[in-house]
Formats: structure tokens, sequence, C-alpha cells
């Protein structure tokens, strides 16, 4: 279920609209504290990316500490995120899952990048542009990272985040890149094929 798109939005949908049939006031019960009533709220698409928002930003489950519970959240949002419109709603997101890129351990780093990939390549460039410098700065420590998955979709997604920018964020971000190179230099000759072959 997880891993396909549509069946996951809509088995989604259907228990959200399950959940409010069965509590008059659902957003102030114990379901809040449930991952399965948020993602829901996500993969509604009767909420318009403008009114997800505030919703998100009361709840901010991404703040979630339990690492269960995040990797759950995060894996359904992988398969949400493949979607244009559900990436788009996502934007509001991105400030937490940095703070999932600081506090997270590597698997759910793993999951994070890759919403940060699906969601960034969706936005227009004037919005990616700012985003696009802020994220780079937390990858550049994940290209010296002892597991090779991380340090191949780091490199790569900062090479995406390269040609995103635009106007006065192309100087901060040459600043990002020249923090970069010399560990870059060196993963060209990673043990790693896959990461030895990403190029900037």
């Amino acid at each position: 279920m997880f891993s396909v798109p549509q069946t996951l939005q809509n088995v989604l949908k259907e228990l959200l609209i399950q959940l409010q049939d069965r509590h008059y006031r659902v957003f102030y019960t114990h379901w809040v504290d449930t991952a399965i009533l948020r993602l829901a709220i996500l993969a509604s698409s009767d909420l318009q990316d403008e009114e997800f928002a505030p919703v998100y930003l009361v709840m901010r489950f991404l703040r979630q500490r339990r690492p269960a519970v995040l990797s759950l959240l995060l894996r359904a949002m992988m398969t949400l995120s493949q979607r244009g419109e559900m990436a788009r709603k996502m934007e509001v997101m991105l400030p937490d899952l940095m703070w999932v890129l600081q506090y997270g351990n590597k698997a759910i780093k793993m999951k994070a990048l890759v919403i940060f990939r699906n969601v960034m390549a969706q936005l227009e460039r004037e919005k990616a542009s700012p985003i696009a410098v802020r994220l780079a700065e937390f990858l550049l420590p994940f290209f010296d990272d002892e597991l090779s998955q991380l340090r191949k979709i780091s490199i790569s997604l900062f090479r995406d985040l390269m040609k995103m920018v635009v106007g006065n964020d192309k100087r901060k971000m040459k600043n990002m890149v020249r923090l970069g190179l010399l560990p870059l230099f060196f993963r060209m000759s990673d043990q790693v094929q896959s990461v030895a072959k990403v190029q900037i």
C-alpha cells in the first residue's frame, strides 16, 4: 500500500471520511495524536494547498520524536510526494524536514531527502531558490557519511539544487559549492561506484 501513490491516497482519503463520521470535532479528539489521521488529511484532495498549510502548522506532525512513528509518516510521504499535487502541499513542511535532517537517524534522514527531492522538483524556481540554498548547507556533512546511500542521495540532490537557484541566491550557492568541493573531489574515488559516479 505504501509504495503505490494512488492506492495509498485512496485508502487514506476513505479513512479520513470514516474518522470524521465517527468523531464530530475530529481535530480536537485523541485522534489528533495518531499518524494515520495526519496522513489522511494530507492525502485529501479536497484540501487545497493553501488550506493545508494552516492545518499542518497547527499540527506540526513532523516534530514527532518517536522514530518509529516518524519513519512511518515519512515513508507514506515519500509515496504521496510522487504525485505533483501532493508534493506541492508539502512545501509548508520543508522547514520541519530540515529539522528532521538535524535530529533524525540515518534511515529517517534518507527518507526526508527523498521527499525533499520530490517536493523541490515541483516548485517554481523563485520559490525553490532560497530553500535550495538553506538545504545545501544541511547536505554538506552527508558527503562524508559512512552510509554510502546517504552520500549518494545527498550529492545527487546537491547537484539538483545548484540548478534551482536564481538571482542573489546564486552567490550564496557558490559559497556552498566552494565548501563542498574538497569532499566532492575525494568522493570521485569513492569505493562505492554508485557514489563515485554521481556528477556535480
